[in-house]
């Protein structure tokens, strides 16, 4: 007895994308993830990855690991030193999160819940355009 190999709809892919930037720049008081989601929204973006953030938050509510203990924090006026993340907009939704790296007593690595940012704060965020 010979099994069959069930049959699959599938294409192959052959188009090639091109890497863009966006920049997006913030006036005092804006919300980060606010930004992020109307920037994709009106450019289009369904898929993004955040590539940098120069400037300093005005507000910032993170999270983070401290050895084995899970802390939240509060900020106000804080440098960014490094950004990274993915976000995907699904409707109105916006799913991802930004991990920022923050001057704490040394650099430490934490998940922005929710930030404001201070005047022009320069968010630059990468996706493909096919």
């Amino acid at each position: 007895m010979v099994d069959m190999i069930p049959s699959t709809n599938s294409m192959i892919f052959k188009k090639t994308g091109e890497k863009k930037v966006l920049t997006l720049l913030l006036s005092e008081g804006e919300n980060i993830h606010d930004s992020i989601k109307q920037g994709m929204k009106e450019n289009s973006i369904e898929k993004a990855t955040i590539e940098e953030i120069n400037g300093i938050l005005a507000s910032a509510s993170v999270n983070y690991m401290l050895g084995s203990h899970y802390k939240s924090q509060e900020f106000e006026n804080i440098q960014v030193l490094k950004a990274f993340g993915k976000y995907e907009l699904q409707g109105e939704t916006l799913w991802g999160n930004l991990h920022i790296v923050v001057p704490m007593p040394k650099p430490t690595n934490v998940t922005l819940l929710k930030g404001t940012a201070k005047e022009n704060l320069e968010l630059k965020i990468s996706f493909v355009r096919i």
